[in-house]
């Protein structure tokens, strides 16, 4: 059985670009947003079809199916229905997962004083496709690692797993991080980052 390599070596062949993000379109975003802001309703079309996705995938972090999808469309819906009153946003996407987050989080306080007896966060592991790296690290890993790493990522703490979530494959920057997970100072959230990263190495080493 090929043993595990290095958890550093393991997480920068894991830890990569998110598959789902297609760049050519990263250029034309802060147009998009404009243009929806607008009035140009297939701005928004472009932009849902960007983000839906990756928007999901965040969102599976906290809720079941059903739950996402609906948040999802209500995230879009209120963009459509608030749209006179929106301001300027410097990044969308990271705009878009805190909405996103912030709609789960209420759906679920909603539905847990409804259910105060049934376990109402049914959260679907860690949502992204461990096999969607680019080739060329594909080629020097092999599924027993990919799989280790999956398994190791869901023994984080909710935040901590959101939080690599959001910095190693959705690309958010630390101030981003900050903003989408509600943190209150960047020096938040870099202690958050270093110490999901501590914990994963220690499970990897175990």
């Amino acid at each position: 059985m090929k043993t595990l390599r290095q958890p550093s070596k393991s997480e920068s062949a894991i830890i990569s670009q998110s598959p789902y993000l297609h760049k050519s379109l990263q250029g034309e975003l802060p147009d998009l947003w404009e243009k929806f802001q607008g009035g140009n309703s297939s701005a928004l079309t472009a932009l849902y079809r960007q983000y839906v996705q990756q928007l999901y995938n965040y969102g599976r972090q906290f809720a079941e199916h059903a739950i996402v999808q609906d948040c999802i469309q209500d995230v879009f819906y209120d963009l459509i229905r608030k749209r006179e009153n929106l301001k300027s946003v410097q990044n969308v996407k990271a705009f878009l997962f805190a909405c996103l987050r912030h709609r789960v989080i209420k759906q679920l306080k909603k539905l847990e004083k409804q259910q105060s007896n049934v376990l109402v966060r049914l959260r679907g592991g860690f949502g992204v496709d461990l096999v969607e790296v680019p080739f060329e690290d594909r080629e020097v890993m092999v599924q027993e690692e990919i799989d280790k790493l999956k398994a190791a990522c869901n023994q984080l703490t909710d935040r901590q797993r959101e939080a690599v979530l959001l910095y190693y494959y959705e690309k958010l920057s630390y101030k981003e991080l900050t903003t989408v997970m509600q943190l209150g100072k960047i020096s938040s959230a870099r202690i958050l980052m270093h110490r999901a990263m501590q914990s994963l190495r220690k499970i990897l080493c175990h």
